[in-house]
């Protein structure tokens, strides 16, 4: 073959080879898919206009999407509605949340909808109460994305809603409540890595709803800390502020937490001011005083302290009379004396709180300790006259104190001295039925007498009759009734008795079936003659 016929064929070799490359990239391009997207249509309330004259209305506001991604198997999204007064937006938007598969009302799918193509509609409350008399809802923003990474947003004109026979709202939220919520206390101690207080509000704003606020605190050297009062969206798509969920705005109960900043210095936080705003812009401020709002002592424990404290005796006899034992500690630091002491206990009670101080700074506080089974002081805060603050204990979040005075155990029975039937005989025809056991008991001095239960049998040890309830502790010497209810069958009969004290001690005597527990006295018979 010649050099130019060589050329000649892998030319055309080359031809053929490219040729088929663009041949099979054309197809390629013929088949490959589009870049997926969102689209959205169908945006619009199912009528044009409604008159509030006469309350509420209630329409409805339907959209649909579209979405080519077919990786996508979820959807989520949002749409907003804005109230207009001449052009102009009025307070927040109101945010629908919807997703694909369904998951929470008040947005709802059609049974019918896939991700390709789903469509949704919601009840949209329309208030009688608004910025003019002749407000305008108007969708303005409509998002939603996929889980395969596809999202869409528009916004604009895109569906408005015109409502007559409003009634201008004049009146501002008001507050009604704003106090430390249930669990804070109104000490906390900062270690060193700054604290959280708890508040809680009730707000209404019974016409248009509320909308925002904010909460200014004034703390120790002049600080001011400010704090937004938000409603946000839940998981579930509903409002909520704080943790609290909310079904409508016009009553919102609300949790508002203030991040005291790391390495502020000891003192008081009381509440200066409180502004809420209602859903079409209308204000109103409160100062600390109007709500006398308490105030919440943060402290580091750097100026006034306490140290050695004991709790004594740690044992007493308290099941019959309450006693008093004494917490002591010792206070440094304290300027113009001490103001109070308040102590967080379980099972006991200061007697004061506003206690003495030695020259050595010692303190001794009564504690009136009765018919408990321990007495546990588990929290100490004390105050001095400049008004400094110190505490200590589980209480307050720091470690136990360790201060316990227990009852003095009792695990001795309950012994019966004396025990006899009275009266010993009835007539078969006596109206009477009742029956005693009359015991006397030794007594320990420890857990008196509390409840009793007395049986009475006949010769074949089938109960005929008898009685229990509660029962108090003789003085000594003292005769126990032990009240019983028989059936005045002719014959004989005996009876067993058990007596139980205070800390769960009993004994048992004159049973049946409990030949080696006797009755005291020898065995307790009661004879029914025939009438």
């Amino acid at each position: 073959m010649t050099s130019h016929s060589a050329r000649r064929l892998t030319r055309a070799l080359l031809l053929t080879v490219l040729t088929t490359v663009g041949v099979t990239s054309l197809a390629s391009s013929a088949y490959a898919t589009p870049n997926p997207k969102i689209s959205f249509s169908d945006i619009a309330f199912d009528t044009t206009a409604v008159d509030v004259s006469g309350g509420y209305a209630t329409v409805h506001v339907a959209w649909s999407v579209t979405d080519s991604n077919p990786a996508a198997t979820s959807l989520s999204g949002a749409v907003s509605i804005q109230e207009l007064d001449g052009g102009q937006a009025v307070g927040p938007a109101q945010v629908l949340h919807f997703w694909l598969p369904a998951q929470f009302p008040p947005v709802f799918n059609d049974p019918d909808s896939t991700i390709a193509s789903s469509h949704y509609t919601s009840d949209f409350l329309v208030l009688q109460f608004a910025a003019s008399t002749n407000p305008v809802w108007r969708v303005t923003k409509v998002s939603a994305s996929d889980d395969a990474g596809t999202s869409k947003r528009i916004d604009g004109d895109l569906a408005d809603l015109q409502v007559t026979g409003a009634t201008v709202d004049t009146t501002p939220p008001e507050v009604l409540m704003f106090v430390p919520r249930s669990d804070q206390h109104n000490v906390v101690v900062d270690t060193g890595s700054g604290v959280v207080l708890h508040y809680q509000t009730v707000i209404d704003d019974l016409d248009t709803g509320f909308w925002k606020g904010r909460v200014v605190l004034a703390g120790p050297g002049g600080t001011r800390l400010t704090v937004p009062i938000v409603l946000t969206t839940g998981a579930d798509g509903f409002l909520q502020c704080g943790l609290n969920e909310l079904t409508i705005t016009t009553d919102v109960f609300c949790d508002v937490d203030v991040t005291i900043p790391t390495g502020s210095p000891s003192g008081a936080w009381t509440v200066d001011s409180i502004q809420v705003t209602n859903n079409i812009g209308l204000t109103r401020r409160y100062t600390g005083t109007d709500l006398s709002v308490q105030p919440i002592h943060v402290t580091r424990n750097d100026t006034v302290t306490a140290s050695d404290f004991s709790l004594t005796p740690t044992e007493v006899n308290n099941w019959r009379d309450g006693q008093t034992i004494a917490l002591s500690m010792r206070v440094a630091g304290a300027q113009q004396g001490l103001s109070s002491v308040v102590l967080q206990q379980t099972g006991c009670a200061a007697n004061t709180q506003t206690p003495a101080m030695a020259a050595d700074g010692t303190v001794t506080i009564p504690i009136f300790f009765a018919f408990t089974e321990d007495c546990t002081v588990n929290g100490i805060a004390i105050t001095d006259g400049a008004g400094n603050v110190a505490a200590y204990g589980s209480y307050y979040g720091l470690p136990p104190l360790n201060l316990a005075t227990i009852r003095t155990p009792d695990t001795t029975k309950p012994v019966a001295l004396t025990a006899v039937v009275s009266p010993s005989t009835r007539a078969a025809d006596d109206p009477n039925h009742n029956v005693n056991v009359d015991i006397t008991v030794d007594d320990d001095g420890l857990s008196p007498l509390s409840q009793y239960s007395v049986t009475f049998y006949d010769a074949n040890g089938i109960s005929v009759g008898g009685g229990s309830g509660g029962i108090s502790q003789p003085p000594p010497g003292g005769v126990v009734h032990l009240l019983g209810v028989v059936n005045l069958v002719p014959g004989t009969y005996t009876a067993g008795f058990t007596i139980r004290d205070r800390a769960g001690n009993f004994s048992q005597y004159g049973y049946p079936n409990m030949p080696d527990n006797p009755a005291p006295s020898g065995p307790l018979v009661f004879t029914v003659v025939a009438s």
